[in-house]
């Protein structure tokens, strides 16, 4: 998450700092959030089925994020630099 702030201090200058709140909150939140799902999968996930559930969630969270990301991309990158 350091490094994300970073490259966005650098490649987005035109964001405020309260802009970056969320995600510097989150070098401390995010370690929390990940201890607890994986407590919460090694206790709930018994059988192969669900932990098969289980991965699908995570696949789908990320591919999720990566179509979000891919969306700004265009939107604020490939867009602004065609409109040049």
């Amino acid at each position: 998450m350091a490094k994300r702030i970073a490259a966005f201090e650098k490649h987005y200058p035109w964001v405020k700092p309260d802009g970056l709140k969320y995600f510097r909150g989150r070098l401390t939140q995010a370690p929390r959030d990940t201890d607890f799902t994986l407590r919460f999968v090694i206790e709930r996930s018994r059988t192969r089925a669900e932990q098969e559930k289980m991965v699908a969630a995570l696949k789908f969270k990320c591919e999720l994020l990566w179509a979000m990301l891919d969306a700004i991309h265009f939107n604020y990158v490939l867009k602004n630099a065609r409109a040049s």
